[in-house]
C-alpha cells in the first residue's frame, strides 16, 4: 500500500503514513479475529482449570488447541462466529497500530535527515 500511496516519492507525508497504517491494521486486525477469540477462550479456559482442577476438555470450552477451537467454533457455533467481535478488534487496534507506524515514520525520517545513521 505504502508502495503504490508513494508512488514516485521516498518519503511519505503525515497523513499518508496515517491513511496507509490505519488500513493495513483495520485489514490485519479483522483477518485475525478469530485466532483472537480462539486465544481468549483458551487463555480462560486455562484459568478455569488452574482455579478448580479438571481437564481441559471437561472445562469452560474444551479446546485442545488452536484449530480445534477454530473447528468447535464452527460446528458450535456457526462460521459467523469467527468474526464475532471483529468490529471491537478494529477499534481497538487501528489507532493503537497508526500511531505507532506514523510515528515510527516520522522519526526515522528525521533521523535519515539529520545524518545520525
Amino acid at each position: 500500500m505504502k508502495d503504490l500511496v508513494l508512488a514516485d516519492r521516498k518519503k511519505p507525508k503525515l497523513y499518508e503514513s496515517i491513511i496507509c497504517s490505519a488500513t493495513a491494521s483495520g485489514f490485519a486486525g479483522y483477518i485475525v479475529t478469530p485466532l483472537e477469540i480462539v486465544k481468549l477462550r483458551m487463555q480462560i479456559q486455562r484459568a478455569d482449570v488452574a482455579t478448580h482442577g479438571g481437564s481441559l476438555e471437561k472445562s469452560v470450552f474444551g479446546y485442545r488447541n488452536t484449530f480445534h477451537g477454530l473447528y468447535r467454533m464452527i460446528i458450535d457455533e456457526g462460521p459467523f462466529a469467527l468474526y464475532k467481535g471483529g468490529l471491537m478488534r478494529i477499534c481497538f487496534t487501528i489507532p493503537i497500530t497508526t500511531i505507532s507506524m506514523s510515528l515510527t515514520e516520522v522519526f526515522k525520517q528525521t533521523i535519515l535527515e539529520s545524518g545520525a545513521l
